[in-house]
């Protein structure tokens, strides 16, 4: 387990100064030997906790680093089922819960973003990741479910009215037949 951590902190080190040199006008070649250095280190992480959880399957912090580390390595749908698997073992964990919510935003799935980061507030009312986490799930979740009028939509309702109309007018007329009639 110590390997796979140091593996992880030495792939975020990198992941660090890659940040620090972008920032600096000379460091072409510098840059490219950290990103390399970066994604050796975050891969020997995830095959360190890959066999840690094998041998382990219900050590939830390794899952839970495994999650972290593919997330460190932009694999999203990765990085979900660890984060799932690390939240099943241990669901009461509010770090679990908000990571798979920082997850599946990045997957925009909103709406299971907004359970699992509504549990993390559960658990702990202070989680400000958490907090701002669940407003960007929420803004997502709008977003995908606004649904602007299509010209079927429009097409369809003047079909409807204008059948209401028809319908109105007929009535009309029979109470004028029924008035005359008397």
């Amino acid at each position: 387990p110590d390997l796979a951590f140091a593996h992880l902190k030495l792939g975020i080190a990198y992941s660090l100064k890659e940040k620090e040199n972008r920032l600096k006008p000379q460091s072409g070649n510098n840059l490219n030997s950290i990103k390399k250095n970066s994604e050796k280190a975050l891969r020997n992480a995830v095959n360190a906790f890959k066999k840690i959880v094998r041998e382990n399957p219900n050590d939830d912090t390794a899952f839970y680093n495994l999650g972290r580390t593919y997330a460190k390595l932009f694999e999203d749908r990765e990085s979900e089922r660890a984060f799932r698997k690390a939240v099943k073992l241990k669901p009461d964990d509010g770090e679990y819960q908000t990571e798979l919510g920082a997850a599946l935003i990045k997957l925009a799935k909103y709406s299971e973003a907004l359970r699992a980061l509504n549990k993390a507030l559960e658990i702990d009312r202070e989680n400000f990741r958490a907090e701002d986490l669940f407003k960007k799930a929420k803004e997502g979740h709008k977003r995908i479910s606004f649904r602007p009028k299509s010209n079927m939509d429009k097409e369809a309702k003047e079909k409807e009215d204008k059948n209401k109309s028809t319908t109105n007018t007929t009535k009309e007329k029979s109470t004028e037949n029924n008035v005359n009639s008397e």
